[in-house]
């Protein structure tokens, strides 16, 4: 799955739209990310516990 965003548009912004997408496809079955790998750009414990809470 890919989204495109703006250059403006933070990559934890981006995440969060490419995880609604994720889950909008999945959530009629019992799948579940269990490792996501990120860069730098994904760091801090606001954004973590944004992924964990969704």
């Amino acid at each position: 799955m890919v989204v495109v965003t703006s250059a403006y548009e933070s990559d934890q912004a981006g995440a969060k739209k490419l995880f609604a997408q994720a889950y909008n496809r999945i959530s009629d079955r019992l799948t579940r990310l269990v490792c996501i790998w990120v860069d730098a750009g994904y760091q801090g414990e606001g954004f973590m516990k944004w992924v964990m809470d969704t």
